[in-house]
């Protein structure tokens, strides 16, 4: 199974440091993938939300 695949497939996504993670490419069409079959998707941030 590929990386895209994997992470397409599972329930729930929780993610701590989003703007590293984006930098990887790719991870807002798996947003998109996981919202579109009503998955949820959790960011976790140290910064306040202003700061993003």
């Amino acid at each position: 199974m590929s990386f895209k695949d994997l992470f397409r497939s599972i329930e729930a996504l929780m993610i701590d440091d989003v703007p590293f993670i984006s930098s990887k490419g790719g991870i807002f069409h798996t947003f998109n993938a996981l919202a579109g079959n009503n998955r949820q998707v959790r960011n976790f941030r140290r910064q306040k939300p202003q700061r993003i």
